[in-house]
């Protein structure tokens, strides 16, 4: 009986730094992926606003919804800026 091999993705660790993946973007890429993020900021920052002045169950749940949906794309967003070796600055 023959055993199945399973490939498990390595992970390098440099610097306290985990790198799992490099990813090579143009300078045009990489200038629309730090617009995304800055994009992505102001709306995590407006679902922000929105939560604070819910006023009811519906609206709470809503902009829950909207708070989560922001957070998990502007992390998405800020990783793959990290593995494109892509810096961001937001200053406000």
């Amino acid at each position: 009986m023959m055993k199945s091999k399973v490939s498990i993705p390595v992970v390098a660790k440099e610097k306290d730094v985990t790198a799992i993946a490099s990813v090579s973007l143009s300078p045009d890429e990489k200038e629309d992926l730090i617009e995304q993020i800055q994009q992505a900021f102001r709306n995590w920052e407006e679902a922000q606003v929105h939560f604070n002045y819910a006023d009811n169950e519906d609206e709470i749940d809503y902009t829950i919804y909207m708070l989560e949906a922001a957070e998990k794309r502007l992390s998405m967003l800020l990783r793959k800026a990290k593995q494109s070796h892509a810096h961001v600055y937001y200053y406000r």
